[in-house]
């Protein structure tokens, strides 16, 4: 309790799995560019704003370039809507030249 939920699931995460780094990030994802999530390998995000979570979507999405396979990342929504706590899991794929289906 008293810390950041991005920070706290970081923190957990590393110690479940071996060899994994996690970079937390408190703040609005709005104010980073594009530059700033071409360095992750995967996002994960437990944003609690719809208007946040569409942006992050458009943002990786805009990024794909269909010559540069890491320009790929794949994008785990962990959050949820509302008072319901209600939660989703969504796999939206794209056909990259050189990216394996999962």
């Amino acid at each position: 309790m008293g810390k950041p939920k991005a920070e706290t699931a970081a923190r957990f995460v590393e110690k479940r799995v071996k060899g994994v780094k996690i970079t937390p990030y408190v703040g609005k994802i709005q104010d980073k560019d594009e530059d700033y999530y071409m360095q992750f390998d995967l996002v994960i995000c437990g944003l609690d704003s719809i208007e946040a979570r569409r942006w992050i979507n458009a943002t990786l999405v805009g990024m794909v370039d269909a010559d540069n396979p890491r320009s790929l990342k794949p994008f785990v929504d962990g959050g949820t809507e509302g008072k319901s706590l209600t939660g989703q899991n969504e796999r939206f794929g794209k056909h990259i030249k050189g990216a394996r289906p999962s």
